[in-house]
């Protein structure tokens, strides 16, 4: 599976099989099953799996929260966010949730190191 996934050719199977200490014949069956079904693999390979969705569209607003039920009086800003996602299989999904503003603070600052994390290993 792990070849099919890299789309290693035929050759290099066959390598690593004799590297790892397989029979020759059982080697040479591998092979050539590999060979006839790596397409098969690899179309099976390309519906599995986890990827992280895509995130196409972000929508907020800010509400205020005034009281509660166990507090009489709040008065708090909260952020309310949905992302809008498309999944690795085309899907469509959301994902909403309440932010304060320290939380809200957070996250920014997460998100502004992740940013500059990837900038650095794209230069690298």
């Amino acid at each position: 599976m792990e070849a099919a996934k890299r789309n290693s050719a035929t050759d290099a199977v066959g390598l690593y099989l004799q590297a790892i200490d397989v029979a020759d014949s059982r080697a040479k069956v591998i092979t050539n099953i590999y060979t006839a079904r790596r397409a098969d693999l690899r179309k099976v390979l390309s519906t599995v799996g986890f990827g992280f969705p895509q995130i196409t569209d972000v929508d907020w607003r800010l509400d205020w929260t005034i009281k509660s039920n166990e507090l009489p009086r709040i008065n708090e800003p909260v952020y309310r966010v949905k992302l809008e996602t498309l999944a690795t299989n085309g899907g469509l999904g959301s994902l909403a949730f309440s932010l304060s503003v320290e939380e809200l603070q957070e996250l920014v600052w997460s998100l502004k190191n992740a940013i500059k994390t990837v900038e650095r290993h794209a230069q690298a």
